[in-house]
């Protein structure tokens, strides 16, 4: 687990047009998600989906968007358990996931995790699913991956 995450702090672009506007800004480190910036930290508290980025067998990433949830520092995705994208995050545990405000574009969070545990439904604790609208949380068996962030 790492003890800090790495912050890249790009230039806003939503005002426009403006010199070096593709790059990246400076990189601070921060000790946890809650010394996030105020304005990016709000995107974790709305209930939005993420788009979660995997590598698949064939070596391609996979996007998906997914409920999430986060306790403390750690960040929560509640998937089936035989859903391949299950067994990919079995098979490499490192994946990006990325959050945008959909009332504004330009208003968006990536973070890069590493999963530190699943936890299965049928476990003691494991009852847990992720924040969804009613209507959305599907019973079928399923696992909370537990994951910290490192950028």
């Amino acid at each position: 687990m790492p003890d800090t995450i790495t912050v890249a702090k790009f230039r806003d672009v939503s005002g426009g047009l403006q010199k070096g506007q593709f790059a990246v800004g400076e990189h601070v480190e921060i000790k946890g998600l809650s010394d996030l910036d105020p304005i990016y930290k709000a995107l974790l508290d709305r209930p939005i989906t993420v788009t979660l980025g995997l590598i698949g067998p064939d070596g391609r990433i996979g996007l998906t968007p997914m409920w999430f949830d986060y306790e403390g520092d750690k960040v929560l995705v509640n998937t089936a358990s035989h859903r391949p994208k299950c067994g990919w995050i079995r098979t490499n545990p490192k994946f990006t996931i990325l959050i945008v405000n959909p009332d504004n574009p330009y208003h968006w969070v990536q973070l890069k995790c590493t999963v530190e545990r699943e936890e299965r439904e049928a476990d003691p604790g494991g009852e847990r699913v992720t924040r969804s609208p009613p209507g959305f949380a599907s019973r079928s068996s399923r696992s909370t991956v537990h994951f910290s962030c490192t950028q």
